[in-house]
């Protein structure tokens, strides 16, 4: 839970850490940023290179200032100061210790003190950095930028109206795989805002045939892998989308960024049918999400796979719109009618980032 009030002036930092490359942004006590950078080079597995680039990090935002406060976000289960890396070879587990010199970062594979003062950094879920990162975009007021255009028409007041006390957005981030948080927004008695990020597990719950050329697909995905049943992340990920584009007849030795990139040229039939049913599935989440989380802010669909392929998603835009709002309930029917959905497809916002700022300084 987060609240609207910030700190005093100096120096905020946060580190993103993925599996291949880390991210950085330093930032001031307005969240205005100061400083970015990033390595791209593969360091899964390989602590040491990210220990060089964090301390690097931290030196370079203490040239501006006191160090106010540091958020580190990544991939997996974060509890309390620990957080497993899911998406590093063996998993390993980091921790953030509480020591007089600055807290110490610890992983399976060595210890590493990056010159924090004590009580200044956190831990974070990358999703929960992420659906912050939505504040850091809309900001408290949950103003919709042009950046994040409405798809559909509501009937009903929504964040636009700037007149709900209790509102709720869903953010959906499909790509290497699928990752899905709800925020809330509350007030306490002064009026301030109140944030609330909701991590979801909905990705791995059983996905339903849509219709009969899909359940044969299904069977034929099943017999492949010699999977039991099938998740909602086994169809919308980087693998899903390789699988699925080998089981619609893909000859060619591709990989998920090439035959996303074969499928926006429109050359290769296979790639156009297996990312039309990659957003295809998408859509059928998003349809999942609303109607779980009741979004009146809005259901948002972001992350770099969806900037990277909003030209085929835009193209197809009528089609995905269908398949979030199908529904034989009247009722869900036309509550899905009424749900705003926004793409977030603008270079220059990477949520995770935007969120782990925001964190930093409030």
């Amino acid at each position: 839970m987060s609240s609207g009030g910030s700190r005093t002036s100096g120096a905020y930092v946060t580190i993103d850490i993925g599996g291949t490359n880390c991210r950085s942004w330093i930032g001031d006590e307005k969240g205005t940023l100061l400083r970015a950078g990033s390595y791209e080079e593969e360091h899964g597995g390989q602590p040491t290179k990210l220990d060089q680039y964090a301390q690097a990090v931290i030196g370079e935002a203490l040239k501006l200032g006191p160090l106010e406060g540091v958020v580190v976000s990544a991939a997996g289960q974060v509890e309390k100061d620990v957080a497993e890396f899911t998406n590093w070879p063996g998993n390993p587990c980091l921790t953030v210790k509480a020591d007089p010199q600055g807290p110490v970062v610890q992983t399976s594979k060595g210890v590493w003190t990056w010159g924090i003062p004590a009580g200044r950094v956190r831990l974070v879920n990358d999703l929960v950095a992420a659906v912050h990162g939505l504040v850091g975009v809309l900001g408290a007021d949950w103003r919709i930028p042009d950046c994040c255009p409405r798809y559909s028409a509501p009937s009903y007041k929504t964040a636009e109206d700037d007149t709900l006390a209790d509102e709720r957005l869903v953010l959906i981030m499909p790509g290497t795989g699928l990752g899905t948080a709800a925020l809330v927004r509350t007030h306490d008695a002064k009026g301030d805002a109140i944030f609330t990020a909701v991590p979801s597990e909905m990705q791995h719950a059983q996905i339903p045939a849509f219709d009969a050329a899909q359940a044969s697909l299904i069977e034929r995905w099943k017999a492949d892998t010699a999977a039991p049943w099938l998740r909602w992340e086994d169809f919308v990920s980087g693998k899903g989308l390789e699988t699925a584009y080998r089981l619609l007849g893909g000859k060619e030795d591709l990989d998920a960024e090439g035959i996303a990139q074969a499928a926006q040229a429109g050359y290769d039939r296979p790639c156009v049918e297996s990312l039309a049913l990659f957003y295809r599935c998408v859509a059928r989440y998003a349809q999942l999400a609303a109607l779980a989380y009741q979004p009146t802010a809005g259901v948002f669909i972001g992350g770099d796979t969806t900037r990277l392929n909003a030209g085929f998603i835009e193209q197809r835009l009528g089609n995905l719109l269908w398949h979030i709002q199908d529904n034989p309930s009247p009722p869900h029917h036309r509550a899905l009618l009424n749900a705003p959905i926004r793409l977030v497809v603008d270079e220059r916002i990477d949520l995770n980032l935007h969120g782990g700022l925001w964190l930093a300084v409030h």
